[in-house]
């Protein structure tokens, strides 16, 4: 199984400076995005879980939510543990910011947004359950990094 270390926990929007579109929302835009295609995924699922006949039997469908966009990405790797607990400072010399391509983000979505297909639980332990049923792994990609992208090792099937 192929495994990344484009894997990140929290996503921030972060304006620029010079002018951009007038019509633009400013903050609050992967929340927006994020929730759009959660709902859309999970609707497809719901529709395919009712209309099981769609998929060749002994077939398998894997649903990835993916979010394309013209926005920069950029990553880092700093724990956030290692703030200072009293003032949240890091330190700045420790800060690696890199721009990337393409990133996985662990959404956590609200019950609201999940589909009733039952779930296979493998977890034993309320870490491992609260993480399949509500997390979910959406990948967010540019359009200089969508060939990289779909390149991956994680899309060969065994």
């Amino acid at each position: 199984m192929h495994q990344t270390n484009a894997l990140y926990q929290i996503a921030l929007d972060v304006k620029h400076p010079s002018k951009g579109d007038s019509n633009a929302k400013g903050r609050g835009q992967i929340e927006e995005a994020a929730t759009q295609v959660c709902r859309e995924l999970n609707g497809l699922i719901e529709f395919f879980y009712k209309h099981p006949f769609l998929i060749a039997p002994g077939s398998h469908a894997a649903f990835v939510p993916v979010i394309l966009t013209t926005a920069n990405l950029w990553a880092t790797n700093y724990e956030l543990s290692t703030a200072a607990p009293d003032t949240g400072k890091m330190a700045a010399d420790k800060l690696r910011v890199e721009a990337v391509d393409w990133l996985w983000y662990q959404y956590h979505q609200s019950p609201g947004l999940l589909h009733s297909r039952e779930r296979s639980n493998q977890h034993k332990d309320i870490a491992g359950i609260l993480y399949q049923e509500f997390v979910r792994p959406i990948a967010i990609v540019t359009p200089t990094g969508l060939k990289s992208f779909l390149e991956a090792g994680f899309w060969k099937v065994p």
